[in-house]
């Protein structure tokens, strides 16, 4: 009885130690935050990130309409030609499936609520509720299908967590008068408002992309949920942190040249990026509109970016294609690469 106690206990070591070395590096460097058009970027085979050595990855968007055009029946057509690619010349690839206003039909001829928020409403858009049971059950189908498929490949370095959002980024409403509006939805589903409808679901959605990714970093692009939200923001980013340490990961989608720096400057034991506010095509959006006197030409722009997002402790920046493929901007691209790998943990 206690030699098989032994030998249950040593196999367990065992697969724990397997496990945690099977885990992929954390992703760095710089991405090319390929141009997708309805979620898909087409033939990249030809795209010259490939062959840059100052570029270490590509980030693909694509939509849950792409992957799951019906009920259960899985396309990841779009995914695989962007990773084969990747793959065949020594590139990652992050990927994100957004829900949110790209969720298809069938999803609500099946029962899911239909929400249509105020800013993006009045266009036709509308959502799923990510606190609706019936969503879930979907969701939640999709993406352990998503993490079977591509938890152990090696080129795919992160997946970006969506399913309660409008999109990628984590927003669910822009306006209080929204926010009310939801409320009211909430309580009749049991909660006492909004904002814990959401945070309950949204720690759900974390659990279930940490489980379905048990070897791939799972990164929040974080924003806050709600009008002048910071609360639940902070909450979910401290969930996703404590609960699945070093796999769960931050970024934002609005990194600007010449931010503040940390003082001190920081470093993460999680995965930390950020994706470029624009490209430097437009110069005052890139500044956030503090445009330096006199007005910076390449490559000094993109080096101020990177430089930026370097002193706030990032590993990974995403930097959209005109800036990745300007021949000015090369130095810059192989300097702030290796000023981010210095930053992994």
């Amino acid at each position: 009885m206690q030699i098989k106690t032994i030998v249950a206990l040593l196999l367990i070591v065992n697969f724990t130690a397997f496990a945690a070395t099977d885990s992929k590096p954390f992703p760095s460097g710089i991405y090319d935050l390929l141009p997708a058009p309805n979620g898909d970027p087409g033939d990249i085979s030809g795209k010259p990130f490939l062959s840059n050595p100052n570029v270490d990855g590509a980030r693909l968007r694509t939509w849950i309409d792409n992957c799951e055009p019906a009920k259960s029946v899985f396309d990841w057509s779009i995914i695989d030609k962007a990773k084969q690619s990747c793959s065949q010349h020594g590139k990652k690839l992050s990927v994100s499936v957004g829900f949110g206003l790209t969720t298809p039909q069938w999803f609500y001829d099946e029962g899911c609520i239909k929400f249509a928020p105020s800013v993006s409403g009045d266009a036709g858009e509308f959502m799923p509720l990510p606190w609706d049971t019936k969503f879930q059950g979907f969701a939640h189908e999709f993406i352990t299908a998503f993490g079977a498929r591509y938890n152990n490949d090696p080129t795919i370095s992160e997946v970006i967590i969506t399913g309660f959002m409008q999109a990628n980024e984590m927003r669910l409403v822009a306006i209080s008068e929204d926010e009310a509006r939801l409320d009211a939805i909430a309580r009749r589903a049991g909660f006492d408002s909004a904002r814990e409808a959401w945070l309950d679901a949204a720690k759900k959605f974390v659990n279930w992309f940490a489980e379905a990714f048990p070897n791939t970093s799972i990164v929040l692009t974080t924003a806050r949920p709600f009008p002048d939200d910071t609360e639940d923001q902070r909450a979910i980013e401290e969930y996703g942190k404590t609960t699945f340490p070093g796999q769960f990961g931050i970024m934002t989608a609005y990194l600007k040249a010449h931010e503040e720096p940390y003082d001190p400057p920081r470093t993460f034991s999680y995965p930390r990026g950020d994706q470029a506010i624009f490209s430097s095509v437009d110069i005052e959006r890139f500044y956030g509109g503090n445009v330096p006197r006199p007005r910076p030409t390449p490559p000094k722009p993109v080096e101020d970016l990177l430089e930026s997002g370097v002193e706030k402790g990032d590993q990974k920046i995403e930097i959209y294609e005109a800036d990745i493929e300007n021949p000015a901007n090369q130095s810059a691209l192989a300097d702030g690469k290796a000023k981010l790998k210095a930053n992994l943990p």
